[in-house]
């Protein structure tokens, strides 16, 4: 057994119509089904093609066959319903739906003719939330769906799949038994009913598909673009990175005009959030190949790709902290004070700095060493050392010193982040996602670690 059970997409207000007409149908499914006259209900306000009544272009989509049927629409509506009401607007959805539902009905209407069963009754939401499932697809087609399995008493579990490939499949199983159908009724002569209206479905996914596409080319991205900008030129990030995301969540495929999504990369650069500096980059990468910008980003993505938070974000957080406060001088360029000035700590400590900045790991190490034996109770030495050798590749020494950091005060993001990182270069996932867990406690609002949980899936 394997069916859907949720998708990693939250909405921004709430499903009002959606969830109108999940509970519509439920009280409909409750009120009507188990009374003895529901076939005189099925009659009544189901869809016949050969009748033709206007109002059963809806009353249909409102009675369903039995409780599994119910259950199957209603909980594929539920998980992908509420976004769709999200992107179009509460009114806009509710017309989509019923369009949706009306070309799944004209289609088997017009297919009948061909096949027989004009004097069936056709029941079922099924058409309008294959249109919904489409617009989902096209929507957000990256996002992940979570199925859950059973196979036989002990083994079950939980999986992901992108939206495009799981409805996609869908769609084509569905298409496939169409085609089998009316090969064996109208070709073959089969004379034996087929109680599943696959046409209607194909019907009620095209006309969704098609709705999306069409808002996808025609709601003008100009306005978000131009926000986007603006709150960068504010020097606002976190407002710009809700704008992008709002960007992303309506045109999935596109990137923004060169220079601003360059600079939305920088931006998540800036802020340590390396996982999507990476798709940001990547995404202009993919939109403006030959942009002068482009040999740079090439450069700056092969140099974040995983690579931890870099362990200097202590000593920036530190330096920050004493030009802010006024108490104390920030410290000169360590290359420009004589040797004597230092104590052995902070000598080997801004030499070491310096060989992180060169990307010399090795050179690096060897003064963090050095910084510990001065001062073994050092956290920001234990952390740099850590990083240095993640970046040389000793796993293993990378935990035990970025576990250090953490035991001597390092309890921030940044530390829990590249410990976590350094777990999962070492094969240990649980202890990753741990790493994170931890990070997330500390601020709730992590993206970093929120997307690498969610990657590991664990």
């Amino acid at each position: 057994m394997i069916i859907p059970i949720g998708d990693d997409n939250p909405v921004e207000r709430f499903p009002y119509v959606n969830v109108g007409i999940i509970a519509a149908n439920v009280v409909v499914f409750l009120a009507l089904a188990f009374r003895s006259n529901y076939p005189d209900y099925v009659d009544a306000y189901g869809l016949i093609p050969e009748l033709l009544r206007p109002h059963s272009f809806v009353t249909h989509m409102f009675l369903h066959g039995g409780l599994w049927h119910l259950v199957g629409n209603m909980l594929f509506l539920g998980i992908v319903g509420k976004n769709v009401e999200d992107r179009l607007g509460h009114v806009p959805y509710a017309i989509v739906f019923l369009l949706a539902g009306f070309v799944a009905s004209g289609l088997h209407i017009v297919i009948t003719r061909f096949t027989g069963g004009t004097d069936i009754p056709m029941i079922g939401a099924s058409g309008a939330v294959a249109g919904i499932m489409a617009a989902y697809a096209a929507f957000f087609p990256r996002n992940q769906i979570k199925f859950f399995y059973w196979i036989w008493l002990f083994w079950y579990g939980t999986f992901f799949i992108a939206s495009a490939w799981a409805i996609g499949f869908w769609f084509f199983l569905q298409l496939a038994m169409a085609l089998l159908s009316y090969h064996a009724v109208a070709v073959m002569g089969v004379t034996e009913w087929v109680p599943v209206a696959y046409w209607a479905h194909v019907g009620g996914f095209g006309a969704g598909f098609v709705v999306a596409v069409v808002y996808n080319r025609i709601v003008p991205r100009d306005e978000l673009e131009r926000s986007i900008a603006l709150f960068l030129a504010q020097e606002k990030p976190d407002r710009a990175f809700d704008r992008y995301q709002r960007f992303r969540k309506k045109f999935p495929w596109r990137a923004l005009s060169p220079l601003i999504q360059h600079a939305v990369a920088e931006a998540y650069e800036e802020s340590d959030d390396l996982p999507r500096a990476i798709e940001a980059y990547d995404l202009f990468l993919k939109a403006h190949p030959e942009n002068a910008l482009a040999a740079a980003a090439r450069e700056k993505v092969a140099s974040l790709r995983g690579a931890p938070l870099p362990a200097p974000t202590y000593a920036a957080q530190h330096d920050e902290a004493v030009e802010q406060s006024g108490d104390e001088v920030a410290p000169p360029d360590f290359a420009a004070v004589e040797p004597e000035i230092l104590d052995p700590a902070e000598r080997a400590m801004s030499l070491g700095r310096q060989c992180f900045r060169q990307e010399d790991w090795e050179g690096a190490a060897e003064h963090f060493k050095g910084a510990i034996e001065s001062k073994p109770d050092s956290c920001e030495a234990h952390a740099y050392l850590g990083v240095a050798y993640y970046q040389k590749g000793l796993y293993d020494e990378a935990i035990r010193e970025l576990e250090n950091a953490i035991e001597l005060g390092a309890r921030t993001p940044v530390a829990y982040n590249n410990l976590a990182l350094a777990y999962l270069a070492n094969g240990q996932k649980h202890e990753a996602a741990d790493a994170w867990r931890h990070a997330l406690s500390i601020d709730p609002h992590n993206r970093t670690a929120r997307d690498r949980l969610k990657q590991l899936r664990i």
